[in-house]
C-alpha cells in the first residue's frame, strides 16, 4: 500500500497488528455532554478514553486518505493532536497511522480497550474502522444552543442551534445502515438522572462489566460529580423567543430525538430577520474573539492566510491554540 496517494484503499484487514479492529467511538454534537461521558468511560479500568479524535477522520477527501504529507501539515497546527502528544510514523500508511494513535494511547494507558469521540464526519469512522463500536448521545437542542453560546460560537441560539442540527441530520442519514450490535443510542438527560444504569447499558454494549471507578471521575479531573440538575437547563434560561427560534429551526428533529416541544406558538422566521439574526451573531462571536484572543490575533490570522504566508499562518496558529488551551475546562 502506497503512503502518499488519495486513492488508497482502507485496511479492513484484522491480522494487520497495526489496525485496532473494534475501537469504540462516542458521537455526538458539541457541547452534547459528550466529555463528561468521555470521562466517565476513560475511569474504567479496562477502558481507555482519551479525549476527542476528529483529527483522525476530518481531513478525508470525499471519504478517502488523504495524501500524508497534506496531512502531516495539517497536524502540525491541530490543537487536539497536539494536545494528545502522539509520535508520527511516517513508514505507516494513512490507515495504520491514525490507528497508530489509538494504540499510543493505549498502551500509555496499560488498558486492552480504546476509545475515543468524534463529533464530525461520522460516516468516515466506518471506513477506517468497519467494526466499531459507535454510542451516539443526543442532548436537548436548547440546552445545546445555550451552551454553544457561553463558549462564544455564536451570539444567539438561531445560529447556535446549526451545528446540533447538522450533527443530528448528518447522524441520521448513515446510522440506518449500521448494524445494531455496532450502535448505542443515549439521552445525555438519561445519563444525568440514571449514571450506574447508562454506564452499565454502555459496559455491556462495549463488552465489559460495569465498574464503581467510573464514578469517581471527579477526583482527578476539574469536573464536579454528577448533578441531575445539569440537565434541562433551558426553561429558566432562555427566553420565550428564543425557545421559538430554536424549535423553528430545528423543526421535526427535536420529537424525532425524543424532546417534547415547549408548547408555544409557532414562529416564523423571514429572510430579513435570519440576515439580521446572522448579522448579529457574527458582530458578537467577533467582539468575543477580540476580548478572548486580542486584535493582534484576530487581524493577523485572517491576513496571513490571504498573503499565503504558511510558516506564519502556523505560528500565529499555534498561538492562537494556546488561548484556547487556556479557557478549557
Amino acid at each position: 500500500m502506497s503512503n502518499t496517494g488519495s486513492n488508497t484503499e482502507m485496511l479492513t484487514t484484522e491480522e494487520n497488528s497495526k489496525i485496532v479492529p473494534e475501537p469504540v467511538f462516542l458521537v455526538g454534537a458539541e457541547r452534547s455532554g459528550t466529555t463528561l461521558c468521555l470521562l466517565l468511560l476513560d475511569h474504567h479500568p479496562e477502558l481507555c478514553f482519551p479525549g476527542e479524535f476528529d483529527f483522525t477522520i476530518k481531513f478525508m477527501p470525499e471519504g478517502k486518505a488523504p495524501d500524508l504529507e497534506a496531512y502531516y501539515e495539517s497536524l502540525k497546527t491541530d490543537r487536539i493532536f497536539l494536545f494528545h502528544k502522539l509520535e508520527i510514523d511516517k513508514e505507516l500508511s494513512f490507515e495504520e497511522l491514525v490507528n497508530s494513535f489509538l494504540i499510543q494511547e493505549r498502551e500509555r494507558s496499560g488498558k486492552p480497550k480504546i476509545g475515543a469521540s468524534i463529533h464530525f464526519n461520522y460516516d468516515n469512522i466506518l471506513k477506517v474502522w468497519p467494526k466499531a463500536k459507535l454510542i451516539h448521545m443526543v442532548r436537548d437542542p436548547r440546552d445545546v444552543a445555550s451552551s454553544c453560546i457561553q463558549m462564544g460560537w455564536a451570539g444567539n441560539v438561531w445560529c447556535a442551534i446549526d451545528k446540533w442540527v447538522h450533527s443530528e441530520t448528518e447522524w441520521d442519514n448513515m446510522s440506518a445502515s449500521i448494524p445494531e450490535d455496532q450502535l448505542l443510542e443515549l439521552k445525555f438527560e438519561d445519563l444525568v438522572q440514571d449514571v450506574e444504569g447508562n454506564l452499565t447499558k454502555i459496559c455491556e454494549f462495549i463488552g465489559l462489566d460495569y465498574s464503581a471507578d467510573m464514578l469517581r471521575f471527579h477526583e482527578d479531573t476539574t469536573y464536579s460529580p454528577i448533578d441531575p440538575k445539569i440537565a434541562q437547563k433551558w426553561p429558566k434560561k432562555l427566553t420565550e423567543d428564543e425557545v421559538r427560534l430554536i424549535e423553528s429551526k430545528v423543526g421535526p428533529l427535536l420529537e424525532k430525538k425524543g424532546y417534547e416541544p415547549s408548547g408555544h406558538p409557532p414562529l416564523q422566521v423571514g429572510a430579513l430577520r435570519g440576515f439580521l439574526l446572522k448579522l448579529q451573531s457574527a458582530y458578537w462571536t467577533r467582539k468575543f474573539r477580540v476580548n478572548r484572543y486580542g486584535w493582534r490575533l484576530c487581524l493577523l490570522r485572517p491576513l496571513a492566510k490571504l498573503l499565503g504566508m504558511k510558516g506564519w499562518v502556523d505560528k500565529l496558529e499555534l498561538e492562537f491554540n494556546e488561548i484556547q488551551n487556556q479557557h478549557i475546562k
